[in-house]
């Protein structure tokens, strides 16, 4: 504090003295460098800044695969029900229970003490998974870095990455649907196959938007912010840095998410092929409701060809074969044909979508999402099916 024993200002009153030398300024910027100095330590090594910040990346902002994965296993059920019937005390029992059987049991307890489920206001046809959010408390010294309207930056962007999630987790499971569907008895599979080549071909569109889209987020939003953010909390020298920092952090992830006002469009069409997604998934689980039903039917039939095998009477007459030939042919065209028009109508409603969601990427002030237009793109075959983007 060498500064301040050598500043000439004795007296208060000589601070007002418009002669006095620089030494007053040197003593005021050593002073306020030590004190932010102490209080950094303070903020870091006290009260585990960086901790929480690390849990709102993991928690907050989906960084933490493995318990997020149990967690939208254990929710499924629960979230597929209407909002007006969501109960936040059984949503916290599956909190916990992705927690104890998830790496997260490791974390802190204090950390975990502060992680919770919020259930949002509900409207008019919302679900579970419209209503759905997770939250950290915080008080004490830290809400001054992290202020009320900083919840909202947080809530806005895992309803985002938990959307897209939900995208993930539903074709996935419709991928492990058309598995099954593809190895049903008694020639069902053969008559399922048409509609699962279209159900297949589609169901690949769809994944590889969403894993580039999930790629992008993860690593060109979320991680090169997380970086930036951590580079400069190292070397930050006072308070207003690190306000600063986690702010900007903050920004960049909600701009390149496509959440602020400059992305409405980007985000309305996006919103929109998530809903395309949904009805795909419902379509796919009409299909296998009616290959179980289609599939019972023919059981019993089996069932009564080998108890009139056993008997002999089976082959007497044609009659029954050719009933069930006939059934299966109206099956067939009654109902599997006008389900794969449906999908290939929905087909084509994607990609009308997905390419116009590519034209206003294009024209996109951040350059990494108009990088992002050759990820989705990059053999060209919306090019050739809807013209040059």
């Amino acid at each position: 504090l060498e500064a301040i024993r050598n500043t000439r200002l004795k007296q208060i009153e000589a601070i007002f003295n418009q002669t006095f030398d620089r030494s007053f300024d040197r003593m005021i910027s050593t002073a306020y460098t030590h004190v932010s100095k102490h209080l950094l330590e303070i903020l870091f090594q006290k009260y585990h800044l960086m901790d929480h910040l690390t849990a709102c990346r993991k928690f907050l902002l989906l960084g933490q695969g493995d318990f997020i994965q149990r967690l939208i296993d254990l929710l499924q059920v629960e979230l597929d029900e209407p909002a007006c019937n969501i109960m936040r005390h059984r949503l916290n029992e599956f909190l916990e229970t992705a927690i104890r059987d998830t790496n997260a049991q490791y974390e802190d307890s204090e950390i975990l003490r502060r992680l919770n489920v919020e259930v949002l206001e509900t409207a008019e046809g919302d679900s579970g998974w419209d209503v759905f959010s997770l939250g950290y408390t915080i008080d004490g010294p830290l809400t001054t870095i992290f202020p009320p309207e900083c919840r909202l930056f947080y809530l806005k962007a895992f309803s985002f990455l938990w959307r897209l999630k939900r995208m993930e987790f539903m074709l996935s499971a419709l991928w492990r649907d058309q598995l099954s569907l593809a190895r049903k008895p008694y020639a069902l599979a053969d008559d399922l196959a048409p509609i699962l080549h279209v159900v297949q071909l589609l169901g690949a569109e769809f994944r590889h938007f969403i894993l580039q889209l999930q790629y992008y987020v993860n690593f060109e939003a979320l991680e090169c912010a997380w970086l930036d953010l951590a580079k400069v909390l190292q070397s930050a020298n006072d308070l207003d840095e690190v306000i600063a920092a986690h702010q900007a952090f903050l920004e960049s992830v909600v701009a390149r998410c496509l959440l602020d006002q400059n992305s409405r469009d980007l985000r309305y069409h996006l919103r929109a092929i998530f809903d395309l997604i949904i009805n795909f998934f419902q379509l796919n689980q009409d299909l296998q409701n009616l290959a179980n039903d289609e599939e019972d039917v023919r059981a019993e039939l089996q069932h009564e060809i080998d108890a009139s095998a056993k008997t002999g009477n089976w082959g007497t007459c044609a009659g029954p074969e050719c009933r069930e030939v006939a059934r299966r042919k109206m099956f067939v065209e009654a109902t599997i044909t006008p389900l794969t028009a449906r999908i290939r109508v929905l087909a084509s409603s994607y990609r009308s979508m997905v390419t116009e969601f590519m034209n206003k990427l294009q024209n996109h002030s951040d350059q990494n999402l108009r990088l992002l237009v050759q990820s989705l793109n990059f053999n060209a075959y919306y090019i050739d099916g809807f013209g040059d983007i």
